[in-house]
């Protein structure tokens, strides 16, 4: 779960000059129907985390982390692509 946005604010990140990293963690204290809420996101230069995706785990293993992931990525791509056409988002 993300919104255009939240996606875009990865992209800023790299765009700032900042490392290539993702945060992510699982967190079992808000728990939806016994799942695990993964939270993933970006550091800004001002060293503030920026949320960018949120996925619902069943487990937190590597098949469930490279399938969010993916569905991030997926996402991400798509909206920075659509933005690219219509402004400069670097």
């Amino acid at each position: 779960m993300s919104t255009e946005n939240l996606l875009l604010n990865g992209y800023r990140a790299m765009c700032a000059g900042n490392p290539r990293q993702i945060l992510m963690d699982t967190t079992y204290r808000v728990v939806c129907e016994g799942h695990g809420v993964l939270l993933v996101g970006v550091v800004g230069l001002s060293s503030k985390y920026h949320a960018v995706a949120e996925a619902l785990v069943s487990n937190e293993d590597t098949a469930a982390l490279d399938f969010a992931l993916s569905k991030i990525k997926e996402g991400a791509e798509s909206t920075v692509s659509k933005y690219r056409e219509s402004r400069s988002y670097c």
